[in-house]
């Protein structure tokens, strides 16, 4: 047995070993709680930092989405990326960027340099079909991006946040891409990808795409047409009236059907254009008694006189003569002003026009009695056809293609046309696509070969065709700067829009449309002669469509959840019957309603 001392001294060891004992715990315990807390710090310090990156990214978005919709001369286009990290965009190599991956031009699109969460400036990848420069265009709904985001292909743009620096990029001294992104992203192959954060993997990836930004110009598009139309509607002459008339307006003598010169009638909209084989190959010419369709350029049989003034210039072009009283000399080289009593002109599409004029004996251009056919001192008349391929703009200075001037809106509705390589000819040369034509075309009036063809002249443009062709006071209608936007035309906006006019406002008006029969029904909408007139814009190719056909159900969509039978929809022309829903995988028309 134990003496008492001995247990004494047991149980005091005992107590020491358990004072020891709840000492070590509480030693292990503030270590943890001070392990937990620096842990915690550190989490909150990611958290923060991926919060900061979350936020650059998104107002970044914002700041290009902004600037894309907002451009002056073509919506939808952004800018090229910074490659030098002066914040800027870098200028055009030619018609493309520098590179297509670089830093966000943050000055350029005038925000701060906002920096992700690790505090480095954001990195920027733009497709080349959505750069802003003419050679991209067109550039609407239908154009698709060339980038990829997680599989996701089509995207117009990416943000990249970088991160802090991994294992393989400690010296972040230059431009090149692969200091700053890593794997995937680094390879300059336009496709992106975002994953989970490693010692080799950092990135963070945001894209745009095309439903970021075009239903947005899309509302843009169908304000712009919208304001044309009203001021059509409300303006001081009518050309597209049921009966085609001369162009007319107060700076001419008045219409003899009108002598008091007030032909106007405020309320109605031009006859539109048929939807025919699709918006691809319409002339866009109005046709008597259309109500929907597409948007006329031109009002039904357009056709004008005006006093004409032709002078060109032009080598090297694709000639063919026939006979012997037309020659070179005079396809390639003349200066004449024929008079408004002789010249007739037309539209033949949205930008080409055709002029003829005859001159007769004694008139400008006819070289007087010719040997026609072998018959000495025979009389002629000599016609000469003219075409020009025209695209709207300023006559100011050189210029790379035929252009418009702008007209006041209190002169004649007249432009003149000019194709100019300038005075260094050759090079450059024509643009392509002017389709510049000259015929001239000669035609015995007198002696026994009267009625035949003396000899006969054409000269085509080709690719190094250079001179200059000009010719003034042409007529025009709505695709003018001054009215339609000249980026709305450039870029086929005016393909993607339907348009509908109740027979109250259109032609011969006005007249009350009766309900179920004329009158325009917009579904969500109550049915009023107020809606005069509606404008439907396309977006992009939903899934099951196929616009090459040129069906109008393969660009507008109906609407399967409406109860009413046929099914409602902006895909029918001529039913007077459209729909306006939220934007889906199925339906991504949008409607804007004209009303007073």
């Amino acid at each position: 047995m134990w003496s008492e001392n001995t247990r004494q001294q047991l149980s005091s060891g005992r107590q020491r070993g358990a004072a020891l004992l709840v000492l070590l715990t509480i030693m292990v315990l503030m270590g943890s709680g001070f392990l937990l807390k620096g842990l915690n710090r550190a989490a909150d310090s990611q958290i923060e930092a991926e919060a900061n990156t979350i936020r650059a990214l998104a107002e970044a978005k914002a700041a290009l989405v902004g600037r894309a919709v907002n451009d002056a001369n073509r919506p939808g286009s952004l800018p090229c990326p910074d490659t030098d990290n002066d914040g800027v965009a870098q200028l055009f190599a030619g018609n493309q960027c520098p590179s297509y991956i670089g830093r966000l031009p943050w000055k350029t699109l005038r925000m701060a340099n906002i920096l992700d969460g690790s505090g480095e400036t954001l990195w920027y990848a733009l497709s080349s079909s959505f750069r802003d420069n003419s050679s991209a265009e067109p550039i609407n709904s239908e154009t698709l991006g060339f980038i990829s985001v997680n599989g996701a292909v089509g995207v117009i743009a990416a943000i990249i946040a970088p991160g802090a620096p991994v294992a393989a990029q400690q010296n972040r001294t230059s431009n090149t891409d692969d200091d700053y992104l890593e794997g995937e992203n680094a390879d300059d192959d336009m496709v992106f990808v975002n994953a989970l954060r490693s010692n080799t993997f950092n990135d963070r990836v945001m894209p745009i795409t095309q439903s970021d930004i075009m239903p947005l110009v899309e509302r843009r598009v169908l304000r712009a047409v919208a304001q044309v139309l009203r001021t059509y509607r409300d303006g001081e002459w009518d050309p597209w009236d049921a009966t085609p008339l001369p162009l007319w307006n107060k700076n001419n003598p008045a219409h003899p059907d009108y002598p008091n010169g007030e032909w106007n009638d405020d309320t109605v909209f031009p006859w539109l254009s048929p939807f025919g084989a699709g918006p691809v190959t319409s002339v866009y010419n109005g046709a008597v008694g259309t109500r929907e369709g597409l948007l006329p350029f031109s009002w039904p049989g357009e056709q004008f006189f005006t006093t004409f003034k032709a002078k060109w210039d032009i080598n090297n072009a694709n000639t063919t003569l026939t006979g012997t009283t037309v020659s070179l000399g005079d396809l390639e080289e003349d200066d004449i002003t024929f008079n408004g009593t002789s010249t007739q002109c037309a539209w033949t599409t949205i930008e080409q026009v055709n002029c003829n004029v005859t001159a007769v004996t004694g008139q400008p251009g006819n070289p007087g009695p010719l040997t026609c056919l072998g018959e000495p001192n025979t009389q002629i008349n000599r016609k000469f056809e003219f075409v020009f391929t025209a695209d709207d703009g300023s006559t100011s200075g050189r210029t790379d293609g035929v252009k418009i001037k702008r007209p006041k809106w209190d002169k004649p509705r007249e432009r003149d046309l000019k194709i100019d390589t300038g005075p260094a000819s050759p090079p450059p040369f024509f643009p392509v696509g002017s389709n510049v034509m000259v015929r001239i075309t000669d035609i015995a009036v007198s002696g026994p070969q009267a009625g035949n063809q003396c000899g006969q002249g054409t000269l085509t443009d080709d690719s190094d065709t250079y001179g200059k062709i000009e010719g003034q006071k042409i007529q025009f209608d709505l695709s003018v700067p001054d009215e339609l936007p000249l980026w709305l035309v450039s870029n086929n906006w005016h393909q993607l829009l339907y348009v509908a006019a109740s027979s109250v406002h259109v032609g011969d008006g006005p007249v009350p449309c009766v309900s179920g029969t004329d009158c325009l029904t917009v579904v969500g909408t109550t049915v009023s002669n107020a809606v005069q007139a509606i404008l439907v814009s396309a977006g992009a190719q939903l899934t099951g469509q196929n616009r090459v056909t040129g069906v109008q159900g393969s660009y507008y969509e109906f609407d399967p959840n409406h109860a009413l039978q046929p099914l409602v929809g902006n895909d029918t022309a001529g039913d007077d019957e459209f729909v306006r829903l939220r934007r889906t995988n199925a339906f991504n028309d949008q409607v804007q309603i004209i009303a007073p």
